[in-house]
């Protein structure tokens, strides 16, 4: 028997029966957190300091599945557990929240001081990854439990049975215990283990029209339902169709079961916040580092999987001058279409610097993009620049994936291309925007092919307009030659007087840079004939 196994059959394990329902909670958790305690010894885990209890006991979360991390502070210790191997077994019997708080509280107080551990919010409770925060010193919290010595029953406050009390619970059934321990997480396969289990069809139907989860039948019998709530907003509906008209099993079932559903549901999302909360999140995620943006991001990631956002692209919408009232209607639009095509939606959108910005957590496909662009065409002043950011893979990235795909919404923009623009895939041209944002490199351009331009202007040759045609005539002699209806001789003697004025050898990686990005930058180039440059000679090799 492995250590979780071990510690699901405690959690599971029946208490005397002569013990009122909070005592039997008590009781229980007593018993679990001294063989806690005793693992602990086993393992030679030190216990002197309040610090050492706390690790120790987050050692034994880790070696039964769950996930934590700890967050110190000047006189206190939060124990975050971001993943519970118990979640689903704590919602259909909240009072289990009480078990990891003796379990850190008389722990704890091996360090021979008094405790206090508050409950700040847990997964049964609250919808929240679980936090308690251990102190030495009385907290303000709503539920709080002192541990003066680690051998006590302590006195747990009736908030916490106050709270307990107002959700509904289930008997831990051996049966029901096995499928929601060992079943899977996703909501399809949750709904599919209990349609098994109480062999009657179960179905979720999302809020507005969403998607249907489960399957549904298509007869038009009688079925039970209970909405479906996560942290109080509305998913949606739970229905389960018995097979007799009284079961009183399944109608004392049903709250628990959509509680359950909630959580999976919450799961199965990418990022399950609401619209509201993600204009917040999207703003924190776009802005460059800042003292604040860690412990922002911290604290959204203790409630949702901030790393399900990657890989992801970053799509801006471009307009220089767009009105209240289209912002407002854009916005209501993708949110109506984010309601009805949960599957194929942007999971956070909104206005950020003046221009309107999508994450897409997954690799950019017509599929996905095209309605959502078109629905922003409907409502936007055209044109539009649409630009589209690589793939980022880190949450760090964003705020630079932002500045890309900005950059290739405006240049998509000035240059009138309709399509979703994504500079960052086309070498030399993704360097423009950011080059011709500095006045003195621009300049310095200019300066660049001066010599060029006074030639022509002294002397009247076409020496600026050979250079372009070269370059734009993938360096071909023969193709350049025939677009300037001169011989190719003329052509290479131009070439080399055009050398001699700019010091640059046209043949070398780094003056050909240099030409290309003079050219660029001073608008010599049009954006029509970039795509068509190849600078490999395929015809001619102009230095034979």
């Amino acid at each position: 028997m492995t250590l979780r196994e071990e510690f699901v059959e405690r959690v599971l394990a029946k208490s005397s029966p002569e013990l009122s329902g909070q005592m039997r909670a008590v009781e229980k958790s007593y018993r679990i957190a001294k063989w806690v305690q005793q693992w602990i010894a086993d393992n030679h885990l030190p216990v002197h300091t309040l610090s050492q209890a706390v690790q120790a006991v987050a050692k034994f979360k880790q070696a039964i599945g769950a996930e934590v991390h700890i967050t110190p502070g000047d006189d206190q210790i939060t124990l975050n557990i971001d993943a519970c191997p118990i979640a689903a077994l704590s919602r259909a019997n909240p009072r289990l929240c009480l078990l990891t708080c003796h379990v850190l509280g008389s722990t704890a107080a091996l360090t021979g001081q008094p405790i206090w551990v508050s409950m700040e919010q847990t997964w049964a409770l609250d919808d929240q990854p679980c936090r308690l925060v251990v102190t030495t010193h009385p907290p303000t919290g709503p539920v709080t439990i002192p541990y003066v010595a680690s051998t006590d029953y302590p006195p747990v406050s009736a908030a916490f049975w106050e709270r307990t009390e107002e959700l509904p619970t289930l008997p831990l059934s051996t049966e029901l215990s096995s499928l929601l321990m060992d079943g899977p997480k996703s909501l399809p396969d949750l709904l599919a283990a209990l349609e098994s289990y109480l062999n009657a069809p179960i179905w979720l139907e999302e809020h507005n029209n969403g998607p249907i989860w489960g399957k549904a039948p298509h007869e038009t019998h009688i079925a039970l339902s209970h909405p479906v709530y996560w942290r109080n907003q509305l998913v949606g509906r739970l229905f389960i169709q018995p097979e007799t008209a009284h079961s009183q099993d399944i109608v004392r079932w049903l709250p628990v079961l959509a509680r359950l559903t909630a959580m999976s549901w919450a799961e199965t999302q990418i990022l399950p916040v609401s619209w509201d909360e993600g204009q917040q999140l999207l703003k924190i995620l776009l802005s460059p580092a800042c003292d604040k943006k860690d412990e922002l991001l911290e604290r959204w990631n203790q409630f949702c999987h901030l790393s399900s956002l990657c890989p992801a692209q970053v799509v801006v919408c471009y307009h220089p001058d767009v009105k209240a009232r289209d912002r407002d209607m854009t916005m209501l639009r993708l949110q109506h279409h984010t309601r009805m095509h949960a599957s194929h939606s942007l999971i956070l959108v909104g206005w950020f610097q003046d221009v309107l910005v999508g994450l897409m957590p997954k690799a950019l496909s017509e599929s996905v993009l095209h309605p959502w662009t078109e629905i922003v065409r409907q409502s936007l002043p055209m044109p539009l620049g649409i630009g589209v950011s690589q793939n980022v893979s880190h949450l760090e990235d964003f705020p630079y994936a932002f500045h890309e795909a900005l950059q290739s919404a405006r240049f998509a923009f000035e240059h009138e291309i309709d399509k979703p623009l994504s500079i960052s895939s086309m070498p030399g041209i993704r360097l423009l925007p950011y080059y011709q944002k500095i006045p003195e490199f621009k300049a310095y351009c200019v300066k660049l092919l001066q010599p060029l331009e006074q030639e022509d202007h002294l002397h009247h040759t076409d020496l600026l307009t050979t250079l372009k045609t070269y370059i734009t005539s993938q360096m071909s002699i023969k193709k350049a030659s025939a677009r300037l209806y001169i011989h190719p001789g003329t052509l290479k003697y131009r070439l080399k007087q055009i050398e001699e004025l700019t010091g640059w050898n046209i043949h070398d990686p780094l003056s050909l840079w240099e030409i290309l990005t003079g050219l660029m930058v001073t608008g010599q180039i049009s954006w029509e004939t970039l795509p068509s440059l190849d600078l490999v000679p395929v015809e001619d090799d102009p230095r034979i």
